[in-house]
């Protein structure tokens, strides 16, 4: 399998990072068995899932992130609409 990952962002207004969001997966070899009974997850899948995100830097160190996803396009998976939230933390290990 081939698997990509795409992140582009900018920060229009101080503490907001905005980001477009693309992920790839691509089995080198086409999908031929889809979902059964016998074989429930896919060996061979291909698709592109695109999304959006936003951060928000509340504090020093500290912020909330949200981020979406869907897939336009897929063989062997599923279509969803996959939503994640979190809190991060940011820091210098080395002191900077």
């Amino acid at each position: 399998e081939v698997l990509g990952r795409l992140e582009i962002g900018a920060r229009p207004a101080g503490p907001v990072l905005l980001q477009l969001l693309g992920e790839v997966q691509w089995s080198l070899t086409a999908p031929a068995v889809g979902f059964s009974v016998s074989q429930p997850i896919p060996t061979q899948r291909r698709a592109v899932k695109v999304g959006a995100g936003v951060n928000a830097d509340l504090f020093a160190g500290l912020g909330v992130s949200a981020q979406g996803f869907f897939t336009p396009w897929g063989q062997n998976t599923v279509r969803s609409l996959d939503l994640f939230v979190g809190v991060y933390s940011a820091f210098d290990a080395w002191g900077g």
